[in-house]
Protein backbone atom coordinates (compact mmCIF):
# COMPACT_ATOMS: atom_id res chain seq x y z
CA UNK A 1 0.00 0.00 0.00
CA UNK A 2 1.18 3.40 -1.09
CA UNK A 3 1.35 6.13 1.88
CA UNK A 4 1.66 9.38 1.63
CA UNK A 5 2.28 12.08 4.05
CA UNK A 6 1.52 16.13 4.50
CA UNK A 7 3.71 17.76 7.65
CA UNK A 8 1.58 19.47 10.29
CA UNK A 9 3.49 20.48 12.73
CA UNK A 10 7.18 19.38 14.90
CA UNK A 11 6.25 20.69 17.73
CA UNK A 12 8.95 21.49 20.54
CA UNK A 13 8.12 20.59 24.05
CA UNK A 14 9.41 23.31 26.41
CA UNK A 15 12.43 24.70 25.94
CA UNK A 16 13.65 25.99 29.77
CA UNK A 17 13.54 21.81 30.66
CA UNK A 18 15.89 21.12 27.90
CA UNK A 19 14.23 17.66 27.01
CA UNK A 20 15.47 15.93 24.07
CA UNK A 21 11.65 14.65 23.30
CA UNK A 22 10.22 16.42 20.45
CA UNK A 23 6.85 15.87 19.04
CA UNK A 24 5.58 15.02 15.39
CA UNK A 25 2.34 15.40 13.79
CA UNK A 26 1.23 14.77 10.90
CA UNK A 27 -1.11 13.74 8.26
CA UNK A 28 -0.73 10.05 6.96
CA UNK A 29 -2.94 9.18 3.37
CA UNK A 30 -2.87 6.26 1.30
CA UNK A 31 -4.04 5.54 -2.35
CA UNK A 32 -7.64 5.90 -0.92
CA UNK A 33 -8.11 9.13 0.97
CA UNK A 34 -6.98 9.89 5.05
CA UNK A 35 -5.99 6.44 6.79
CA UNK A 36 -7.61 5.11 10.16
CA UNK A 37 -6.88 2.53 12.20
CA UNK A 38 -2.86 1.59 13.95
CA UNK A 39 -0.10 1.56 11.52
CA UNK A 40 3.77 0.80 12.46
CA UNK A 41 6.26 3.76 12.04
CA UNK A 42 9.67 3.85 12.03
CA UNK A 43 11.39 7.33 12.20
CA UNK A 44 15.29 8.12 12.11
CA UNK A 45 17.46 11.52 11.61
CA UNK A 46 19.70 11.66 8.23
CA UNK A 47 22.26 14.39 8.20
CA UNK A 48 21.21 15.43 4.51
CA UNK A 49 18.04 15.68 2.48
CA UNK A 50 18.72 12.53 0.14
CA UNK A 51 21.37 10.29 1.08
CA UNK A 52 23.42 10.70 3.55
CA UNK A 53 24.26 8.99 7.08
CA UNK A 54 22.29 8.34 10.02
CA UNK A 55 22.56 10.24 12.91
CA UNK A 56 21.30 8.28 16.32
CA UNK A 57 19.51 5.26 16.26
CA UNK A 58 16.03 4.59 14.67
CA UNK A 59 12.80 4.49 16.67
CA UNK A 60 10.44 1.97 15.95
CA UNK A 61 6.71 2.84 17.46
CA UNK A 62 4.04 -0.16 17.04
CA UNK A 63 0.60 0.24 16.53
CA UNK A 64 0.36 3.64 16.01
CA UNK A 65 -3.37 5.03 16.24
CA UNK A 66 -4.48 7.13 12.80
CA UNK A 67 -7.72 9.02 13.40
CA UNK A 68 -8.93 10.84 10.21
CA UNK A 69 -5.31 10.78 8.81
CA UNK A 70 -3.97 12.14 11.45
CA UNK A 71 -1.53 11.16 13.93
CA UNK A 72 1.00 12.27 16.71
CA UNK A 73 4.07 10.64 18.28
CA UNK A 74 6.96 11.67 20.57
CA UNK A 75 10.34 11.01 19.64
CA UNK A 76 13.46 10.97 21.34
CA UNK A 77 16.79 10.69 19.82
CA UNK A 78 18.86 11.76 22.59
CA UNK A 79 21.00 14.73 23.06
CA UNK A 80 24.01 13.69 21.02
CA UNK A 81 21.32 14.05 17.37
CA UNK A 82 20.14 17.43 17.92
CA UNK A 83 21.36 20.27 15.46
CA UNK A 84 21.10 21.58 12.52
CA UNK A 85 20.80 20.66 9.12
CA UNK A 86 18.93 17.48 9.85
CA UNK A 87 16.20 15.40 8.29
CA UNK A 88 13.47 12.89 9.46
CA UNK A 89 13.29 10.02 7.02
CA UNK A 90 9.72 7.86 8.19
CA UNK A 91 8.71 4.46 7.29
CA UNK A 92 5.11 3.07 7.53
CA UNK A 93 4.45 -0.45 7.36
CA UNK A 94 8.14 -0.05 5.43
CA UNK A 95 6.79 1.65 2.82
CA UNK A 96 9.44 5.35 2.65
CA UNK A 97 7.81 8.52 3.01
CA UNK A 98 8.96 11.81 1.08
CA UNK A 99 10.02 14.01 0.97
CA UNK A 100 12.17 13.79 4.52
CA UNK A 101 11.19 16.41 6.64
CA UNK A 102 13.77 18.85 7.81
CA UNK A 103 14.02 19.66 11.73
CA UNK A 104 13.88 22.89 12.75
CA UNK A 105 12.43 22.71 15.53
CA UNK A 106 13.01 21.55 19.21
CA UNK A 107 16.45 20.34 18.78
CA UNK A 108 17.95 23.57 17.57
CA UNK A 109 15.92 25.26 20.53
CA UNK A 110 17.44 22.38 23.30
CA UNK A 111 21.28 23.29 21.64
CA UNK A 112 20.86 26.73 22.08
CA UNK A 113 19.43 26.46 26.05
CA UNK A 114 22.19 24.13 26.73
CA UNK A 115 25.01 26.26 24.97
CA UNK A 116 23.99 29.78 26.09
CA UNK A 117 25.48 30.75 28.85
CA UNK A 118 23.20 33.37 30.12
CA UNK A 119 19.93 32.08 29.58
CA UNK A 120 17.14 34.47 29.18
CA UNK A 121 15.59 35.88 32.68
CA UNK A 122 11.90 34.68 31.32
CA UNK A 123 10.21 37.48 32.91
CA UNK A 124 7.97 38.54 29.71
CA UNK A 125 4.71 40.07 31.56
CA UNK A 126 1.74 37.21 31.46
CA UNK A 127 -0.53 40.27 29.85
CA UNK A 128 2.28 40.69 26.94
CA UNK A 129 1.94 37.22 26.68
CA UNK A 130 -2.07 36.41 26.41
CA UNK A 131 -2.65 37.48 22.57
CA UNK A 132 0.17 35.27 21.34
CA UNK A 133 -0.99 32.38 22.63
CA UNK A 134 -4.42 32.25 22.07
CA UNK A 135 -3.35 33.01 18.84
CA UNK A 136 -0.93 29.88 18.78
CA UNK A 137 -3.67 27.74 20.17
CA UNK A 138 -6.12 29.19 17.68
CA UNK A 139 -3.76 28.94 14.43
CA UNK A 140 -1.16 26.46 15.64
CA UNK A 141 -3.12 23.95 16.92
CA UNK A 142 -0.77 21.61 18.85
CA UNK A 143 2.57 23.66 18.66
CA UNK A 144 1.95 23.59 23.19
CA UNK A 145 -0.08 20.69 25.29
CA UNK A 146 -1.86 23.98 27.35
CA UNK A 147 -2.17 27.53 27.31
CA UNK A 148 0.02 27.33 30.43
CA UNK A 149 3.05 25.97 28.12
CA UNK A 150 2.33 28.09 25.64
CA UNK A 151 2.84 31.33 28.51
CA UNK A 152 6.12 29.79 30.07
CA UNK A 153 7.73 29.86 27.31
CA UNK A 154 6.47 33.00 26.05
CA UNK A 155 8.09 34.35 29.27
CA UNK A 156 11.08 33.77 28.87
CA UNK A 157 11.27 35.47 24.90
CA UNK A 158 13.01 39.16 25.23
CA UNK A 159 10.23 41.58 24.83
CA UNK A 160 12.08 44.35 23.42
CA UNK A 161 11.20 44.05 20.10
CA UNK A 162 8.79 46.52 17.28
CA UNK A 163 5.59 45.23 15.88
CA UNK A 164 6.08 44.06 12.12
CA UNK A 165 9.43 42.83 13.14
CA UNK A 166 10.52 39.85 11.10
CA UNK A 167 13.78 39.01 12.82
CA UNK A 168 15.60 39.38 16.10
CA UNK A 169 14.55 36.77 19.15
CA UNK A 170 11.85 38.93 20.30
CA UNK A 171 8.00 38.21 21.56
CA UNK A 172 7.12 40.45 18.83
CA UNK A 173 9.03 38.61 15.97
CA UNK A 174 6.83 35.61 16.64
CA UNK A 175 3.50 37.88 16.85
CA UNK A 176 4.42 39.34 13.32
CA UNK A 177 4.68 35.73 11.72
CA UNK A 178 1.76 34.68 13.10
CA UNK A 179 0.20 37.48 11.69
CA UNK A 180 1.80 37.02 8.29
CA UNK A 181 -0.55 33.37 8.85
CA UNK A 182 -3.50 34.72 9.88
CA UNK A 183 -3.27 37.34 6.29
CA UNK A 184 -2.24 35.04 3.97
CA UNK A 185 1.10 36.45 3.44
CA UNK A 186 2.29 33.40 4.08
CA UNK A 187 1.31 29.42 4.54
CA UNK A 188 0.37 27.94 7.93
CA UNK A 189 3.46 25.79 8.35
CA UNK A 190 6.17 29.01 7.65
CA UNK A 191 3.63 31.07 10.29
CA UNK A 192 3.61 28.47 12.78
CA UNK A 193 7.36 27.32 12.47
CA UNK A 194 8.68 31.04 13.00
CA UNK A 195 6.15 31.81 16.08
CA UNK A 196 7.41 28.94 17.61
CA UNK A 197 9.52 29.25 20.51
CA UNK A 198 12.53 28.11 18.44
CA UNK A 199 11.57 30.31 15.36
CA UNK A 200 14.35 29.63 12.68
CA UNK A 201 13.91 33.60 11.33
CA UNK A 202 13.73 35.12 15.18
CA UNK A 203 16.53 33.12 16.57
CA UNK A 204 19.58 35.13 15.45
Amino acid sequence: MRYLTALLFLLATTVASASTTISYQGQLQDDSGPVNGSVDMSFTLIDAETGGSQVGSTIHLTGVNVVNGLFRVDLDFGEQAYGSGLWLAIEVEGDPLLPRQAITGAPFAISMAEDDPDPPSCDTPEDDCGDYCNAMQLGCTGEFSSHQECLDACACYPNDGQPGDTSGDTLQCRQTWLQKGFDGDVSPEVACTNAAPASPECID
